[in-house]
């Protein structure tokens, strides 16, 4: 999210805000101080100050690290989108709040549901299992665990649950399963239901269009999103092999263009793991550069390489964190 502009007529090397703030509670007790550090991605044409002095004029006291930050940027103050992430790194922590300006609303593509279902019957057993216990699912998100099999983490096991929803979903990979997968991610409404055929998807990774349908269902930042990038971010890392994107063009171009910004450096990675014809991959990152570039020149230590190695990897050759050469390269012939 790195792409070098000019603010208010001012010239700035990139558009990323970093502000550093030292927990002051720690060093009154003598404790080692903590930093705490809070960096935008994607300004343009408008500064920090603006961002903030925007979300307290609609909510006193929330702060840019705070998730809902996002929510009344989007919701309230006009942003075309945002997201707040925050991570930890030994002493410091992070939170990246990444936006796309309210002139960027086009690129915000979010599906649109034709039909709500009840709970497909079909999948009785595993609603019974998330119903009793929605943190089953958090283990899935390791490629060990979905893909491989494993049954522990880190030499953490894992929970009786979280192993009952994977031998279940095991017994959800025929044709019937196939097709309601496809319907439900393109078509129904329900959170919940995607949320399982995304999760039925993983036993479909031999076929491309089931990376297509969870690109799909990745594009909205509901819970059905989330598992749709959990599903796709494991097989990507647990049974990588190439896949053949073009007929899921349009889905892509959301994704890269910011419409689920939680999702973004996933659905690069996805694409590098997957081996995205470099053409199209090319074809994305140029209508796209600004947000890219942007991730590339970030501050951060988290925001940077999933860019830099979709760069890379299209270009045949790593340029660093030089948006400039990028910029060059992208728009070249």
């Amino acid at each position: 999210m790195n792409s070098r502009k000019r603010m208010a007529g001012v010239g700035v090397s990139h558009a990323a805000v970093a502000l550093c703030l030292l927990t002051t509670g720690a060093a009154a007790q003598g404790v080692r101080r903590q930093a705490t550090v809070v960096e935008i991605l994607g300004l343009r044409h408008w500064t920090r100050q603006m961002v903030e002095d925007s979300v307290a004029r609609y909510q006193p006291g929330v702060s840019l690290s705070d998730h809902s930050c996002a929510v009344i940027l989007r919701d309230s103050v006009g942003f075309a989108n945002a997201a707040v992430l925050n991570f930890g790194l030994r002493d410091t922590s992070w939170t990246v709040l990444t936006v796309l300006e309210p002139d960027l609303r086009a690129n915000v593509r979010l599906p649109i549901y034709t039909d709500r279902q009840p709970k497909p019957e079909r999948w009785h057993d595993l609603f019974i299992i998330l119903e009793q216990d929605p943190h089953a699912l958090e283990p899935l998100q390791h490629a060990e665990v979905l893909v491989g099999g494993a049954d522990a983490m880190w030499g953490t096991p894992v929970g009786p649950a979280a192993r009952a929803l994977r031998d279940a979903l095991r017994r959800h990979g025929s044709a019937e399963d196939w097709r309601l997968s496809q319907t439900t991610i393109l078509t129904d409404s329900s959170i919940a239901n995607r949320t399982v055929a995304a999760l039925v998807l993983s036993n479909f990774a031999s076929r491309d269009s089931a990376y297509h349908l969870l690109a799909h269902g990745t594009r909205t930042y509901d819970n059905g999103g989330s598992a749709a990038q959990l599903v796709l971010t494991a097989l990507t890392r647990g049974a990588a092999r190439a896949v053949n994107w073009r007929s899921a063009t349009e889905a892509l171009d959301a994704l890269v263009g910011g419409t689920n910004l939680f999702a973004y450096t996933a659905v690069l990675d996805a694409l590098v793991a997957t081996q995205v014809d470099r053409g199209l991959g090319r074809e994305l990152a140029r209508r796209h550069a600004d947000l890219l570039l942007e991730h590339v020149s970030a501050r951060n230590p988290f925001s940077p390489p999933p860019a830099q190695r979709f760069l890379t990897y299209l270009a045949g050759r790593d340029l660093g964190r030089d948006t400039v050469a990028w910029r060059r390269w992208l728009e070249s012939p």
